[in-house]
């Protein structure tokens, strides 16, 4: 897994004196894609741990958004977990710029982690 981290987060927001591990927890915006391969395809079970990150909306067919306490990483592990080693997974955690994958190519990943603070 791969776990992308701003270094910018909620700071504008954040009352005066308060760090972050202060700060209320407010959930997140998530938006989760994924994409199965045979053999398996676990969709009911990859739906299912989807579901239970909170409150959901499916966008289309592998895209959703999820409004969850779970962190990027914590979301795509939890998705992971009914996916086969050939499936990928990627979480954006829109709230805190954040992302977390499984099973990219190291050129997409490598990609994503050049392009995402410029």
């Amino acid at each position: 897994m791969f776990t992308l981290r701003s270094t910018y987060g909620r700071s504008a927001w954040r009352p005066t004196g308060l760090t972050r591990e202060q700060e209320p927890r407010l959930a997140n915006n998530l938006y989760v894609s994924y994409d199965l391969y045979l053999p398996g395809q676990n969709y009911d079970g990859v739906i299912a741990k989807i579901k239970e990150l909170g409150s959901w909306a499916k966008i289309h067919k592998y895209f959703w958004y999820v409004n969850s306490p779970y962190t990027s990483s914590q979301a795509a592990a939890h998705v992971w977990s009914a996916m086969d080693a050939r499936d990928k997974v990627y979480v954006v955690d829109a709230t805190n710029n954040e992302a977390a994958w499984y099973s990219l190519s190291e050129e997409v990943s490598q990609y994503i982690q050049d392009q995402w603070y410029k």
